[in-house]
């Protein structure tokens, strides 16, 4: 089980993503501000973030940047979502990896495919940490 703070200000895609989430089994935390992302992350520590670009407040690419200079949060790993932003433009502008920048309308599949393989990544360092 893994569990996911969704960033998403339409909330059609707030409640369609959280469906297809909790369906799977994964506890699933909701934003709809840019602002409250940050506090949320801090407060619940979530094994990734599913985050979009365009926000009221503050954009998504002010809430990775900022989770990636917080130590407590730069290890979270962010999907990016976005109707309108490229993915290449998306990932010049911050380097993550193309597999986690999906264009809306999300595909479900991916996307819980790539929450699976997420935390089977977040499983495997933790316990190359704790043998370390």
């Amino acid at each position: 089980m893994c569990k996911v703070l969704i960033v998403e200000d339409d909330a059609i895609n707030m409640f369609l993503y959280r469906k297809i989430l909790e369906n799977e089994g994964h506890d699933v935390l909701m934003s709809s501000t840019g602002s409250d992302a940050i506090e949320m992350a801090k407060r619940y520590n979530p094994d990734m973030v599913l985050l979009d670009i365009f926000l009221p407040g503050r954009s998504g690419f002010d809430i990775y940047n900022e989770m990636k200079e917080d130590k407590d949060l730069s290890s979270i790993p962010v999907v990016f979502a976005s109707a309108s932003f490229d993915n290449d433009a998306v990932i010049e502008k911050t380097g993550i990896a193309r597999e986690r920048v999906m264009r809306k309308p999300i595909n479900f599949e991916t996307l819980t495919s790539l929450v699976k393989q997420i935390l089977q990544e977040r499983i495997l360092n933790h316990k190359n940490l704790s043998y370390a």
